[in-house]
């Protein structure tokens, strides 16, 4: 699949074919968490992730462009944010990316050297 790595248009697409198969307008925040607390509970994980709880690790995703929400800040995230709304990431309470930068990854080396190991993959 050559899908960008973007968590927001699988909710924004959950929205659309909830609301194409019922024919109801169920919010759109309903979905994050059903991508955030929910998803952690499926997999049995609900007590150390999926919240922001003391004791759960913590990652965290912060957006920008969003000022001009007024109301349900959930559901304008799921409709509209995308990934250049992203700012900051923690993973495990480590800041991963800044300013919209990543902070601990070369990523250009990063495909320099995968470029390679795909010829090779593929190169039977």
């Amino acid at each position: 699949m050559n899908a960008a790595p973007d968590l927001f248009e699988p909710m924004r697409d959950t929205v659309r074919r909830h609301r194409a198969e019922t024919g109801t307008m169920a919010p759109a925040g309903s979905v994050l968490a059903a991508a955030t607390i929910d998803s952690a509970a499926a997999i049995g994980l609900a007590s150390s992730v999926g919240a922001l709880t003391p004791g759960h690790r913590a990652d965290l995703v912060l957006l920008s462009g969003l000022a001009h929400v007024r109301g349900d800040v959930s559901s304008a995230l799921v409709t509209t944010a995308g990934p250049a709304d992203v700012h900051t990431v923690l993973v495990d309470g480590q800041v991963v990316k800044r300013a919209g930068r990543l902070t601990s990854l070369d990523l250009p080396k990063l495909r320099e050297a995968a470029v390679p190991l795909a010829i090779l993959a593929t190169d039977h």
